[in-house]
């Protein structure tokens, strides 16, 4: 005769089932870990993109402020070497006071000199 197949029993039964229960915790949680990589690799990649476009706007913008430190030291020197408002108002006093309008020309003493 041939054997008729045992049912497994009740504790046997609980057993499988919660082996089923644990292996979809398993699988589960294997899927979020796996998604949280993923994400994880995104995010960091995005963030090293942006701390390379910043560190290309940082170094821009030292160069730019280098410029300008360079041009205003051109500028303050040019600025040494103009006069001052004293010494312009110094010169238009005296070029008032001889006021060159009324010198004679060479060709005006000339023709003074022939009329007379």
């Amino acid at each position: 005769m041939a054997e008729e197949p045992k049912t497994p029993t009740k504790p046997l039964i609980d057993v499988q089932r919660r082996l089923r229960v644990l292996e979809e915790r398993y699988t589960v949680l294997r899927r979020k870990n796996q998604l949280v990589d993923e994400n994880f690799l995104r995010v960091e990649e995005e963030l090293r993109k942006e701390m390379n476009k910043l560190n290309e706007e940082y170094t821009e913008l030292r160069r730019l402020v280098i410029d300008i430190d360079d041009k205003l030291d051109r500028f303050l020197e040019q600025v040494k070497t103009t006069a001052s408002r004293e010494e312009v108002l110094v010169l238009k006093k005296y070029l008032e006071m001889w006021d060159p309008v009324q010198y004679l020309t060479h060709e005006e003493a000339r023709r003074l000199l022939e009329t007379q």
